[in-house]
């Protein structure tokens, strides 16, 4: 029990060590996925833009904002039924909260987690949900992640996207 404490102590005090050399992050970057799921018979891709800030509680944890806008280009003739149609874009502005962890110096993982407010007649929006791996180089990050969010099915997506550094 002890060793338990002990060795939980010693992974907080580690994660929480480094206040000098936390940073906080401002990041704006687009991205573009592929849509998978409940809705890829009606979309090809997505892309979008995305501003996001997180705040180093250490240099091992960052917690923040996001916000952007993605658009999901609807398919041509799409069979329903009988019925051939073609879908419309979709696009939504995404407000999230968002959590990364470092546990390597060039590497992030998290999530963003929040609502998708959708900008269509017709769309309200839904439950917004995106993890994701991060590669940081100088100035640049890259990352590869999910994208969902949750309508009457789910609007999924495997992401690809690039953001710039820019404080």
């Amino acid at each position: 029990m002890h060793k338990k404490v002990l060795t939980c102590i010693i992974v907080v005090w580690t994660l929480m060590s480094g206040h000098a050399q936390k940073e906080n992050i401002w990041t704006v970057g687009i991205h573009s996925g592929l849509v998978i799921g409940d809705y890829e018979d009606s979309f090809s891709i997505n892309t979008g833009l995305d501003v996001s800030y997180l705040y180093g509680l250490s240099k091992k944890i960052y917690v923040g904002g996001a916000v952007g806008l993605t658009n999901y280009l609807g398919k041509d003739s799409v069979r329903t039924g009988n019925v051939i149609n073609d879908v419309d874009d979709i696009q939504f502005v995404p407000v999230a909260v968002s959590l990364r962890l470092s546990p390597f110096k060039s590497f992030l993982g998290g999530a963003d987690i929040g609502y998708a407010i959708g900008i269509n007649e017709e769309n309200d929006g839904g439950f917004y949900l995106s993890p994701r791996l991060t590669y940081m180089v100088k100035k640049l990050q890259v990352y590869a992640g999910y994208r969902l969010i949750g309508l009457d099915e789910n609007l999924s997506s495997i992401q690809l996207g690039f953001a710039f550094k820019l404080f």
